[in-house]
């Protein structure tokens, strides 16, 4: 039954992704500028020389974005996605196999990973996370496979995609120590780092040093906050999952010397809370602990060796599916936000200015480029590495639009937000707002794209689907618990008052009433330590009639 809710929450996980897939506009404040880049550098354009433009990632996920967008060039944003949706699906096949494969349990890795509330968020958008986490965990399975050098390949492509990626470099060298010895964990360590340099160092040098500076300096040049990672940690794993990473945080605490994963899950969560110190972090920075650490509890599962387990586990499954803890696309996603954004683009994609988004996906529409990544050049601004100058130029009225999809004090500053609104007029406004300093007249656009209208007739149905899940979430629920919970104490004063009397009416010795009462909770065991167990009866219990008989036979031929 366990197996079978995993593969339910799997495939509507993934059924419910595929709604984001076709959306035509950003959902995520950074998917916009990672098309962008990709468009950029695939072009032929250094995107690393920009003297107020940063670049935050490594190239690698933006040559794959590029590689998406290329394939769809009527919906850009949505081959970006596609790219990544199928590393997801890479991701959680690697998680299953690395849970242990064939055993029944594996299945509940990467359903439990669906069950967190970011994955449901992240796997499908245009970011650069999920291809990092599928190379970093290919990078620890390689490694348990005796595979180093491949290992040490699978890493340095993950950071290729995401400079933090260094999580598992550091676990795979812990896991050396205890193992192999202080010397083979030196050896180790040597190969994984120069594998992962050589990429930066040739970037360095067809790029510039300007691209490390980017990459590994003004990317996290943030303000800070001390409560900003305790908060986006509790976002992350709200709800049911909370359970299970709680428990692997303990079984990881037990195993670390002797589970690769146990220090991997450790460090990566650790350096998750040292990233989302700076301002602006999101939940993303806890993806891959999260999926390290469905990997700690999958495993070690039938270490647990206590009956209310496998019942707890089933339960709270069938409560992930009552909550639809998975649904989050079918919400996320406004259809105004896609007429909107085309509407934009269009409008701003005659003038001959500069033009200030914060929605980059705008500016990829209209064939315009952009001046800065705005919160980050906010966060610089307010780290004395740069200058304020977007405030100073719309003063001057150098800028023919502002485009704002977003709160405007999220990414820029008070003094140019209230400039904006006093002295530029909204022209347009349905899911993005245009700012004109020339135009006062509204504008209007075309009416629902027929990429959006045919999602939407897609997924009329979907909100049904989750209806139906939730329902069917809650019968599951309410069944174990009956089973499990009432019928096992219904079944325990059954066994310890009425059945104590063979059907002769002659009370029974102790060891066969504590026999049956064992059968009793077959259930709350493993299937296979309930299967071992009653051979190994059966057995012991042929083994003595036998003797037993043959003891008579014996007897009767010396009579």
């Amino acid at each position: 039954m366990i197996s079978f809710l995993s593969l339910l929450i799997i495939s509507s996980f993934y059924y419910f992704q595929l709604n984001n897939l076709l959306y035509n506009a950003s959902i995520d404040f950074v998917e916009g500028y990672v098309v962008y880049n990709g468009l950029k550098l695939i072009g032929g354009e250094n995107i690393y020389s920009h003297p107020t433009y940063i670049v935050p990632y490594p190239p690698l996920g933006y040559i794959f974005s590029a590689i998406g967008s290329s394939i769809t060039p009527a919906c850009m944003i949505c081959g970006c996605r596609l790219i990544v949706f199928i590393f997801s699906i890479l991701l959680a096949y690697l998680i299953f196999l690395e849970a242990g494969g064939l055993k029944w349990q594996a299945i509940l890795a990467p359903a439990i990973l669906c069950l967190t509330p970011i994955l449901s968020f992240w796997s499908s958008l245009c970011r650069v996370d999920i291809e990092a986490a599928f190379f970093s965990i290919l990078a620890a399975a390689l490694y348990l496979r005796g595979r180093e050098n491949l290992s040490a390949v699978a890493a340095s492509i993950a950071l290729q995609f995401k400079q933090t990626a260094i999580s598992v470099i550091l676990a795979i060298a812990i896991h050396a120590y205890f193992k192999r010895g202080a010397r083979d964990s030196i050896k180790i360590l040597c190969k994984l780092v120069l594998a992962s340099a050589i990429p930066y160092l040739m970037l360095a040098a067809f790029m510039g040093p300007r691209s490390l500076l980017d990459i590994f300096y003004y990317s996290a040049a943030h303000t800070f906050s001390k409560t900003n990672p305790f908060y986006i940690y509790l976002s992350s794993v709200t709800g049911v999952s909370a359970v299970f990473y709680l428990i692997s945080l303990f079984m990881a605490s037990r195993m670390f010397k002797e589970d690769l994963y146990a220090p991997y899950y450790l460090i990566s969560t650790t350096l998750g809370f040292i990233m989302s110190a700076k301002v602006g972090a999101n939940t993303n920075y806890f993806l891959e602990p999260l999926a390290v650490g469905s990997i700690m509890f999958a495993r070690n599962l039938p270490k647990l060796r206590m009956k209310w387990v496998y019942p707890i586990v089933a339960i709270l499954l069938s409560y992930g599916l009552a909550v639809n803890a998975f649904t989050t696309p079918i919400y996320s996603s406004d259809s105004r936000a896609v007429t909107g954004t085309l509407c934009a683009a269009e409008i701003i994609s005659n003038s001959t200015k500069p033009v200030i988004v914060d929605d980059a996906y705008v500016a990829v529409l209209a064939g315009k480029d952009l001046l800065v990544e705005p919160f980050i050049h906010k966060q610089l601004v307010l780290r004395g590495y740069l200058k304020d100058f977007l405030t100073r130029d719309l003063m001057k009225f150098r800028y023919d639009y502002v485009v704002l999809r977003w709160s405007c004090e999220l990414r820029f500053f008070d003094s140019f937000c209230s400039f904006l609104r006093s002295n530029y007029t909204v022209i347009y406004d349905l899911g993005q707002r245009v700012y004109s300093a020339r135009i006062n007249a509204t504008q209007t656009c075309r009416e629902i794209p027929q990429l959006e209208m045919f999602r939407l007739n897609t997924f009329r149905y979907s909100m049904y689907i989750a209806r139906f899940l939730r329902i069917f979430g809650l019968m599951f629920m309410f069944m174990f618990i009956v089973i499990y919970v009432v019928g096992g104490r219904f079944e325990n004063g059954h066994s310890g008052s009425d059945q104590e009397l063979n059907p002769s009416n002659t009370r029974l010795n102790p060891s066969a009433i504590k026999a049956r009462s064992n059968n009793h909770h077959i259930l709350g065991k493993p299937l296979w330590r309930a299967l071992e167990e009653s051979e190994g009866s059966r057995r012991s219990n042929g083994q003595g009639s036998y003797r037993e008989v043959g003891g008579d036979n014996r007897g009767r031929e010396q009579v």
